[in-house]
C-alpha cells in the first residue's frame, strides 16, 4: 500500500484523507485541518496538515503505485508467457527399448500400455503440430482437439 519513502505522511496518508473527506467545511481554516489521531502504540497526537500537502502528497503515491502496477503488470505477461510455453500434453506411452532406438533414429509411441509400452510421454503443446508426419493423422487430430479444450 502506502510506501513511507513516497510521500511526507507515510502510511498515515490514507486515514489523514479520510479524515479530510469527512471533515466539516468549518474545521479547514486557511487551507489545512488539525487531524487527530493515534499510533501503532496508542499514543495519541495531532499535526496540522495543509490540502495543498496533502494533495501533493496524494499525487505523489498515485504515480508510485501506478509505476509499481505497470511493472507488475508487464511482470505477469513475462510469467504468463513462461507458463503457457511450459504446458504439456500427454500423448501415448513407449517403451525402453524405442527411447534408446530414438536416439539413433526414431522411436514410437503408442495409445495404450499394451505390448510393454509403459512410459508415458507428453509433449510441449507449442509443439503438437509436429504430430501430423509422425503419427496418424486420426491421433494428432485427436490430440489437437484435446489440446482446445
Amino acid at each position: 500500500m502506502s510506501n513511507v519513502n513516497t510521500n511526507k505522511f507515510g502510511g498515515a496518508l490514507l486515514f489523514i484523507l479520510g479524515e479530510f473527506a469527512d471533515a466539516d467545511e468549518e474545521m479547514i481554516v486557511d487551507g489545512g485541518m488539525e487531524v487527530f489521531g493515534e499510533d501503532d502504540q496508542g499514543r495519541e497526537g495531532s499535526c496540522e496538515v495543509s490540502i495543498n500537502e496533502l494533495a501533493q502528497a496524494a499525487f505523489d503515491e498515485i504515480n508510485y503505485l501506478t509505476d509499481q502496477l505497470a511493472k507488475a503488470n508487464e511482470r505477469l505477461k513475462v510469467l504468463e508467457r513462461e507458463a503457457a510455453q511450459k504446458k504439456h500434453h500427454f500423448v501415448g506411452y513407449s517403451n525402453g527399448f524405442q527411447i534408446a532406438y530414438a536416439k539413433h533414429d526414431e522411436g514410437c509411441f503408442y495409445p495404450s500400455t499394451d505390448g510393454d509400452s509403459y512410459i508415458p510421454l507428453y509433449m510441449l503443446d507449442v509443439h503438437l503440430h509436429r504430430l501430423g508426419g509422425t503419427a496418424s493423422d486420426e491421433w494428432a487430430k485427436k490430440l489437437s482437439k484435446e489440446q482446445d479444450q
